[in-house]
C-alpha cells in the first residue's frame, strides 16, 4: 500500500504468489516467520492464552494451505486484515470446541467493532467491516487513518506507533479519537 506506514514488512505479492507452490519450503518459512508472530500477537490481545494462540495460528495456516491455490492477492485490499479475520474466526471455533471464552484483557476494540456490525454470520460481518472501514478511511486524513490502522486494527503499541509515524504520543491519541468518532458516526448511520 503506497504511502502508508506498516507494522512490519509490506505484503509481498511475489511471496504470496510463490507460496502457492506448497513445496517451496523456503518461502513458506519466510511467510510463517512474518505472519506467525503477527497473528499470535493479534490473538493474544483478544484474550487467547499463548498456547491457544499458537494452536489457532497453526489452524489458520492449515486453512491457508488448503485454499492458497484459489487465493488471488488484490493489492487494493488489506492482506493482514483478511488474514487476521480468518484467524479470529478460527479462534471462535477453537474456543467453542474447547468450551471456553477468551481470558480477556485489552485489544477488544476490533472485536467490539466487528460485533457492532449487523450481519447474519462471520463472513457477512467481515465484508461489512471492510465496507465500514473503507468509508472511515475515505473520510479521515491519511495520518489519522495510519494511527487507527496501526493501534486498533494491527494492535501496535501506541508508543511504537507514534515513533513509527514520527508523531508525539499525545497527538496519536487525538488522531485515534477522531477516527473512532467518525467510525461511531458511520456505524450509527448504518446503511443510509
Amino acid at each position: 500500500m503506497t504511502g502508508q506506514a506498516s507494522a512490519g514488512p509490506a505484503t509481498s505479492a511475489t511471496l504470496l504468489d510463490r507460496i502457492r507452490d506448497l513445496k517451496n519450503q523456503q518461502d513458506w518459512e519466510r511467510f510463517i516467520a512474518i505472519y506467525g508472530p503477527f497473528l499470535a500477537r493479534f490473538l493474544r490481545r483478544r484474550g487467547l492464552t499463548h498456547d491457544d494462540a499458537l494452536d489457532v495460528v497453526q489452524e489458520t495456516f492449515v486453512t491457508l494451505i488448503d485454499h492458497i491455490g484459489d487465493f488471488r492477492y488484490d493489492p487494493e485490499k488489506r492482506f493482514r486484515g483478511w488474514l487476521a479475520t480468518v484467524a479470529l474466526r478460527k479462534a471462535w471455533r477453537y474456543l467453542d470446541r474447547k468450551g471456553r471464552e477468551p481470558v480477556g484483557g485489552g485489544g477488544t476494540t476490533h472485536q467490539a467493532i466487528v460485533e457492532g456490525i449487523p450481519g447474519r454470520d462471520g463472513d457477512e460481518q467481515a465484508e461489512r467491516l471492510e465496507a465500514v472501514l473503507d468509508r472511515v478511511r475515505a473520510e479521515v486524513p491519511p495520518l489519522e487513518w495510519d494511527v487507527f490502522r496501526l493501534t486498533v486494527l494491527e494492535d501496535v503499541d501506541s508508543k511504537a506507533a507514534a515513533e513509527q509515524l514520527h508523531i508525539e504520543i499525545g497527538y496519536l491519541y487525538v488522531c485515534r479519537s477522531r477516527v473512532k468518532r467518525v467510525l461511531r458516526r458511520i456505524l450509527e448511520q448504518g446503511d443510509e
